[in-house]
């Protein structure tokens, strides 16, 4: 839920800055101008680099957190950094069993506290 709350937020603040968004005008497409193909326009089209939370650098609160956040599957190739392994347990790619202390579950928690709340109102 941190990754999903850390994308909703950023999200959100993208929206209100409108850097990446445009509002769309209406009406979308002229009557006489042809549709769009898919395989001419769009197929070829790299998509755009995904939207990260940068965590800076002298901020302690992420430090533990930082360097695996994003990963496909963290800490679940089974080389713990020095630094986290009195802070994780993590069995494996299966994830059946794994433990994190408070330390890392903390700013997890933070992150994810924005979808958290919207989902608690709705």
């Amino acid at each position: 839920r941190a990754q999903w709350g850390t994308c909703w937020m950023l999200m959100r603040r993208e929206k209100r800055d409108r850097r990446h968004f445009k509002r769309m005008r209406f009406p979308p497409m002229d009557d006489e101008e042809p549709p769009l193909d898919y395989a001419d326009h769009i197929l070829n089209v790299e998509p755009s680099e995904g939207i990260l939370m940068e965590f800076e650098d002298d901020d302690p609160t992420y430090e533990l957190i930082r360097d695996w956040f994003y990963d496909v599957k963290p800490l679940g190739d089974g080389t713990i950094p020095p630094e986290l392994a009195q802070h994780v347990f993590v069995n494996g790619p299966s994830y059946k069993e794994w433990r994190l202390s408070t330390h890392i579950m903390y700013p997890l928690l933070q992150l994810a506290e924005p979808l958290l709340l919207s989902s608690a109102l709705m």
